[in-house]
C-alpha cells in the first residue's frame, strides 16, 4: 500500500458518525461536514478526484521541452529561496538535482514553503513542465519529502506508487485525507452488497467492498477503471430501475378518458395556418394521437430545437382534448413566456371559436376572479399560465391535458401538481433546450420521447461570430444597417452570478449606453424580470410592433419572445453563459425567411476555455451537439443554468464519461422489470429493498404491484 497504516486499525461501523473514526474528533468532523461527510460511509464514498502515477520517476537529464507534460521527479534540493517581483514576495522556488541534471521547481503564491523546503533535503515532486523564456521549469502539484518520518506521509520507499488526490476544504491537507480514508477502509467490508451475485457475475462487476478499496488504494492505475465501472453501474442501475419502473406503472394504468378522432377543430385550425406542418411535426402529432386514443395515459416529452415549431404541435394536441370535451392547460416558467403563449394561442384559436384564459401570479384578486370562474365552469377550454395554475384555489371543470413548456425549469413535483388538477390527466412536456442522451435517460427516463428534428421550410442557419472589442464599431454599423432595412435587434446583458441586484443595475447601464451613445437616433427599450408588469408589457409591444428597433434585456428574453423581424442578437459578456443558454438566446432570431446573425462579445480579458466554448457555438447550430458539449464542460448540476430538483444525486457516476455504463445499466434494468415488473420474485428482494431505500418518494409503483 502507498502509505503506512494508522497506529490504531480497527473496523468501525460504516453508519457510525465520522467523529468517532480514529484521527477525526469533533473539530475535524466539522471540516469533513463541509465535504458532505457526516458518517464513516460518506468518507468511504468520498472518492479521489484523480490519481498521481508515481510509478515512473523520470530522470531530469532526459526531460525535453514539451510544455504541459506531467512528470514525477526525485532529487536533492541544491538551492531554495523565495521568489520576488517588484520587491514583493510572490512564491518559492527550489533547484532539484538527481545527478543526471537539474531543474527549477516554482510554486507561485506558496511563500510558506521557505520554512519547509531546505537545501540538502531529498524530495519527490509531481507536476507539469512549463516554459519561461524558452527554458523549462516544473510547476509542482504534489511534493513529498522522501526522508519525512511523519506517519501518513510518504517516504523514499513509497516512490513508484499510485497516489490518490482527494477533494479538500480549508483546514484539511491531502496527507490528512489519505490517512483518514485509510483508517475508514476496513469498514468497507461491512458495506452491504446492493447487486445480486448473478447480475454481478453476468456483467463482470466487482463486489462493492472490493471496488471501494480499489478506488481508494489502487496498486496500479489499471485497477481504477473496473472499480469505478462497478460502483457507477450500481448508482445508474438503481436510477434506471426506478425510472423504468415508474414508466411501466404509468403504461399499466387503464385509460379512463375516452378520446375519439374528432377532427372538426383540428381541421379548421389547419385551414387557417399560413404554412404547412413539417414532416417531423406530423410524425410527432401522430404519436400524440396514438397515445391519446390508446389504452394508457399520454406521458410524453417533446424535444425540438429553437424555432422548430413545438408550440403549434401542442396547440393541435390541446384541440384534440377540447374536441373530446376536456380542457387543456399550458404551464410556462416565466410570465414573459406565458404571455407570449396567451397572445399566440389567442390569435390562432380565435377563428375556431376556442376561448383561452390566462392566469399569472402578478394578477390582482379582481383580475383573477373571472379567470378562475371560467376555468371552474369550463367556459375557458384552454388555460395558459405560470406556477399560478398549480396554486390552491385553481379548479378546472375537467382538465384532460397538461402541457408544460420548458420542463427543465420546473421541479418534478410541479409537473405532478398540474396533473392532479384533473383526474388521470394526460401530460405533454416540452423543451427547446436539447437534452443530451444521458440526461434524457436519467431525468426523463419515465417519459416517452419525441423529437422535432426539422426546421420549417425557408429558415436559414443563423450566422454566428465572436466579436473582439476592436471590432465592436464595425458590428454596430452593421446593426444600424439591419435596422434601416426594417429589421430589429436584441442586446443581451452580461450574466452576473448570484447577484440579481448587480445584474439589474448592469442591465440599466447597458440600456443607457445603447440608448444614449450607440443608437441615440433609434428607439431602444429595456426588459428585465424586475420591471413593473405594465412597463415590461409596453416595451414588449413596442418591439413587436416595430415602434422600438432595439430591445436590451437580461436572460428573461431567453424563451417566449417570437418576433420574426428580429434578425440580430448581440450577447455581451458571452463567456458568462452556458453553451445551451447561449444557443437558446441565439434562437430569438432566425424565426423567418430572413438571414439572421448572432454576435458573441467576450468580456475584456476572457480567454482560454471561455473562448473555446464560444468557438463551439460559432461552429455549429446543432442544438444536440451543443448540449452534449455543454454537459461535458459543466456537468449536470449547472447544465440548465440553475440547480433543478429532480437531477440525479450521483456520488461517482458521470453522465458524460459513463454513458456506456448508463446504457448497460438501463438494459439490465429493462431485462429484470420485463420478467418481474413489481420486483416480487424472492431473488429480487435485495433490489426491491434497496430501491425503496434510495427513492422512497418515487417508488409508489412497487406498492401497487
Amino acid at each position: 500500500m502507498p502509505f503506512d497504516k494508522p497506529k490504531i486499525v480497527r473496523r468501525i461501523d460504516p453508519e457510525s458518525e465520522i467523529q468517532f473514526l480514529p484521527g477525526v474528533g469533533p473539530k475535524r468532523a466539522e471540516l469533513l461536514a463541509r465535504l458532505g461527510v457526516t458518517l464513516v460511509r460518506d468518507l468511504l464514498y468520498l472518492f479521489p478526484r484523480r490519481y498521481l502515477d508515481l510509478s515512473a520517476v523520470t530522470r531530469i537529464g532526459s526531460l525535453g521541452a514539451a510544455e504541459s507534460a506531467e512528470v514525477s521527479l526525485a532529487g536533492t534540493v541544491r538551492l531554495a529561496r523565495p521568489m520576488y517581483a517588484r520587491k514583493r514576495e510572490i512564491g518559492f522556488e527550489a533547484v532539484l538535482d538527481d545527478g543526471s541534471g537539474w531543474i527549477v521547481c516554482r510554486w507561485f503564491g506558496r511563500t510558506f514553503l521557505k520554512d519547509k523546503i531546505e537545501d540538502g533535503q531529498r524530495w519527490l515532486v509531481y507536476g507539469s513542465l512549463r516554459l519561461w523564456r524558452g527554458k523549462p521549469y516544473l510547476s509542482p502539484q504534489e511534493y513529498f519529502r522522501l526522508e519525512d518520518p511523519e506517519p501518513g506521509a510518504p517516504d523514499e520507499g513509497r516512490a513508484g506508487q499510485v497516489t490518490p488526490v482527494y477533494p479538500l476544504t480549508e483546514g484539511l491537507t491531502q496527507w490528512q485525507m489519505r490517512r483518514l480514508s485509510l483508517a475508514a477502509l476496513p469498514s468497507a467490508d461491512s458495506l452491504p452488497e446492493h447487486l445480486p451475485d448473478a447480475l454481478r457475475r453476468e456483467l463482470g462487476l466487482m463486489p462493492r467492498a472490493a471496488a471501494v478499496r480499489s478506488l481508494h488504494r489502487p496498486s496500479t492505475l489499471a485497477e481504477v477503471a473496473p472499480a469505478r465501472r462497478s460502483l457507477a453501474f450500481d448508482e445508474l442501475f438503481y436510477l434506471e430501475l426506478m425510472l423504468l419502473g415508474r414508466r411501466i406503472h404509468l403504461q399499466a394504468e387503464k385509460r379512463s378518458r375516452i378520446y375519439e378522432r374528432r377532427n372538426h377543430l383540428v381541421r379548421e385550425l389547419g385551414k387557417t395556418l399560413p404554412f404547412e406542418l413539417t414532416e417531423a411535426q406530423k410524425r410527432v402529432l401522430r404519436a400524440i394521437d396514438s397515445d391519446l386514443t390508446g389504452g394508457s395515459p399520454l406521458n410524453r416529452m417533446l424535444q425540438g430545437d429553437v424555432g422548430s415549431g413545438k408550440t403549434i404541435v401542442a396547440v393541435f394536441a390541446a384541440l384534440r382534448a377540447v374536441e373530446n370535451g376536456y380542457q387543456a392547460a399550458f404551464m410556462a416558467p416565466t410570465e414573459v413566456l406565458a404571455e407570449q403563449h396567451f397572445r399566440s394561442l389567442g390569435r390562432l384559436l380565435a377563428p375556431v371559436g376556442v376561448e383561452v384564459a390566462c392566469l399569472l401570479g402578478k394578477m390582482s384578486q379582481a383580475e383573477r376572479r373571472p379567470v378562475l370562474q371560467k376555468l371552474k365552469d369550463g367556459a375557458a377550454r384552454i388555460a395558459v399560465g405560470t406556477h399560478a395554475l398549480i396554486q390552491e384555489g385553481v379548479e378546472f371543470a375537467d382538465l384532460g391535458l397538461a402541457i408544460i413548456d420548458e420542463q427543465h425549469r420546473f421541479g418534478v413535483n410541479q409537473r405532478l401538481l398540474l396533473k392532479r388538477k384533473g383526474v388521470q390527466t394526460d401530460c405533454l412536456v416540452m423543451t427547446a433546450t436539447p437534452i443530451p442522451r444521458s440526461l434524457a435517460l436519467t431525468l426523463y427516463g419515465d417519459l416517452d420521447v419525441s423529437v422535432i428534428d426539422e426546421l420549417p421550410a425557408g429558415r436559414k442557419p443563423i450566422a454566428t461570430h465572436i466579436v473582439p472589442e476592436r471590432k465592436r464599431a464595425d458590428m454596430q454599423r452593421f446593426m444600424a444597417e439591419r435596422v434601416q432595412a426594417g429589421e430589429r435587434v436584441y442586446v443581451v446583458c452580461p450574466r452576473i452570478e448570484q447577484d440579481e441586484e448587480s445584474e439589474l443595475a448592469a442591465a440599466e447601464q447597458w440600456f443607457a449606453r445603447y440608448k444614449e451613445k450607440i443608437f441615440p437616433g433609434l428607439s431602444v427599450v429595456l426588459v428585465h424580470g424586475k420591471l413593473p408588469p405594465a412597463q415590461k408589457e409596453t416595451a414588449m409591444r413596442a418591439f413587436e410592433s416595430g415602434a422600438a428597433q432595439v430591445l436590451v434585456g437580461t436572460t428573461v428574453i431567453e424563451v417566449g419572445i417570437d418576433v420574426p423581424e428580429a434578425t440580430v442578437v448581440v450577447i455581451e459578456g458571452a463567456e458568462r453563459f452556458g453553451l445551451s443558454q447561449l444557443h437558446q438566446l441565439r434562437g430569438r432570431v432566425g424565426r423567418s425567411h430572413r438571414q439572421s446573425w448572432c454576435f458573441l462579445i467576450p468580456s475584456p480579458g476572457a480567454g482560454g476555455d471561455s473562448l473555446t466554448r464560444l468557438k463551439i457555438l460559432e461552429s455549429t447550430t446543432d442544438g444536440f451537439k451543443i448540449s452534449e458539449e455543454d454537459l461535458r464542460l459543466r456537468g449536470p448540476g449547472d447544465f440548465f443554468g440553475e440547480r433543478q430538483s429532480g437531477l440525479p444525486d450521483l456520488r461517482l457516476a458521470d453522465l458524460v464519461a459513463d454513458y456506456p455504463v448508463l446504457v448497460e445499466a438501463r438494459q439490465a434494468a429493462e431485462r429484470i422489470l420485463k420478467a418481474d415488473p413489481w420486483l416480487q420474485a424472492p431473488e429480487h428482494d435485495i433490489l426491491r429493498h434497496e430501491l425503496i431505500l434510495r427513492y422512497r418518494s418515487r417508488t409508489d409503483f412497487l406498492r401497487s404491484g
